[in-house]
Order: C-alpha cells, then structure tokens, then sequence
C-alpha cells in the first residue's frame, strides 16, 4: 500500500514591516498573514517553505513576529531570503532555519534543495558559481529520489517583462545545470506575487502569489492585480508524482 503524500505549504513575499500597522502598496501584510495562518493550521501540512522578501523593510521587528507566527504552528518551517530581506538580521531573529547556502532538506521519500539567489543591495538574483557547482553535486549524486528545488527568484521568463528583468540574472547557467536529471521534479520559487505553472516543461516550474498585494499578469511595468493573497500547496507522493494549487483568502 503507497504510503500518504506529504504536504508542504509554499509562502512567500510576505513585505512585513516595522510597524504591524504599515505595508506596502495599501495593503495591510500582517492582517493578509494571519490569515494565512489560520488557514495553513487547518491544513496541518508537514513543512512550510517560506521563499522570501519575508520583510519590506528588513527590519528585525518584522522578522521577530513572523517567526512568533510561524512558531506558533507547532509546524517545521526553512526560510529562504528575497531581494528586501536583509540576511543578517534575518538569520538573527530565524536561526538556522534561514537559508543562506544551498541546503538538502528531507521529506519522507523526497528530497528538497532551498537556495538563496539574493544579491545584496539588488533586485535582481544570482545563484553565486560555488553554489553553482554545489547544486550540481547535489543532482550529480545517486539520490534515489525524487527532488525539488525552491528559490526566491525565478529562473524562467514569467511574461511580465518588468519582473523578468530583475529574476535570476544567471537563470541560463541554472537550467543547464539542472536539465537532464530525472529525479528533479519541480522548481518553485516566489518573487511575482502571481500565480505561474509551467507543468510540461522539464522540470515543472511554479510560481508563487503573495501573502500581501499581488502583481497584475503579463504586464510590460509594475502593476497591481485585484486578487487576494494567496499561498501554494504542494503534495508529494512516495512514488515521484506530485500535485500543486494556489490557494487564496476568500473576498470579505
């Protein structure tokens, strides 16, 4: 009998800052978390991925009730970094389960690799040559299982050409360090506040909506979209198959 899938709960671009009353773009980011929360606890998944921009403004104060929030699950959890975070006091206030190396994480019969693509002081991100050659140890190695890869930011063309020019400068070099192995998946990554599936292409690759204010789709500058905030669940399946959706809070 195939044993259960695991779930994994996918957040990301949360853009809280020092003030829980403050937000970006006239949103409130702790309200639409909360939220979240109270929902990702009904799920009662077996891991959250948080794949940045945890913070709008870096600030350890943020940090501080994120990590209230997320430890309040009960749930394990890693944090990856995004352009806005600020990586020294994140590792401070989140710890160990802040990544800021590439990191093989284990989940039932699946293995997870987190990567930090951040570039201090820029929006775009790069995945740095050591961690490079780290990935492809990584991959080159008998896993015998099926992976996945989560990251900030997204090394496909999303279609909205103001968010492709600040993605994963280096995104060439990546996907040719990845193609050819079949025992990744799927890559998932954050960065859009948007929704993007690509599940034919090889590996599959997901993007991830906001906890905060959401980006209008295939738009040529910055735009906002009237969508809710959202969050993605991923079930993996011992067997190598695996299932995702976006998830959204409901209109009030």
């Amino acid at each position: 009998m195939p044993s259960p899938a695991h779930t994994i709960i996918q957040i990301s671009d949360c853009h809280l800052r020092k003030r829980p009353d403050d937000g970006p773009w006239n949103c409130t980011p702790d309200r639409s978390l909360q939220e979240v929360f109270a929902a990702v606890n009904l799920a009662q998944p077996d891991l959250i991925i948080l794949t940045g921009d945890l913070s709008d403004d870096g600030s350890t104060e943020a940090y501080t009730r994120l990590k209230r929030l997320v430890d309040a699950t009960g749930i394990e959890a890693h944090y990856l970094l995004g352009n806005h975070d600020h990586a020294e006091r994140a590792q401070n206030v989140l710890g160990v389960q802040c990544h800021s190396t590439p990191t093989l994480l284990r989940l039932g019969d699946w293995r997870l690799i987190a990567l930090n693509t951040t570039v201090g002081g820029h929006d775009h991100g790069i995945i740095d040559p050591d961690d490079m050659a780290c990935i492809r140890q990584m991959l080159s190695a008998p896993l015998d299982h099926p992976v996945a890869i989560f990251l900030h930011h997204p090394p496909v063309l999303t279609g909205c050409a103001w968010l492709d020019e600040i993605g994963l400068a280096n995104k060439d070099d990546f996907i040719r360090s990845i193609r050819g192995r079949p025992e990744l998946r799927a890559v998932f990554f954050g960065h859009i506040h948007q929704t993007f599936e690509s599940p034919d292409s090889s590996p599959a690759m997901f993007g991830c909506p906001s906890t905060a204010a959401q980006f209008l789709p295939r738009s040529d500058c910055f735009a906002l979209a009237d969508s809710q905030p959202g969050w993605r669940q991923i079930k993996l399946h011992s067997d190598g198959r695996f299932s995702t959706q976006v998830m959204r809070l409901e209109k009030r």
